[in-house]
């Protein structure tokens, strides 16, 4: 629980080095991106669990442009509670490459 209370805190917390080792706020806020190339970092704690995987993601002294989705409208309301626990099992090419959620042309505003 403490680890979620970190990372969730919208503190500018920048620190370094310290980020290849374990993930707090500088990271995490990447993890909410709606750019799909930017919304990685999905370890809770050890931040060498995503270099492991390849999905860490950091660029210092820089924030994500926006948070979010890129689509909204694509995800079940959160109180569709048997849907929203589908999601991770949907194809990867149905996100991927349909108007399911995600897209290969960033929305309006994104880079």
């Amino acid at each position: 629980m403490r680890d979620i209370i970190i990372s969730h805190c919208n503190v500018d917390a920048r620190v370094g080095w310290f980020n290849y080792l374990f993930v707090g706020t500088e990271l995490h806020r990447f993890h909410h991106s709606a750019s799909l190339t930017e919304s990685k970092n999905y370890a809770v704690t050890l931040s060498f669990i995503d270099i492991m995987f390849g999905t860490f993601y950091y660029r210092p002294g820089t924030l994500p442009e926006r948070l979010g989705v890129v689509d909204p409208d694509a995800y079940p309301h959160s109180n569709e509670f048997w849907k929203v626990m589908k999601l991770p099992f949907r194809s990867a090419g149905k996100l991927a490459f349909s108007n399911q959620g995600f897209s290969r042309t960033p929305a309006p505003g994104l880079r």
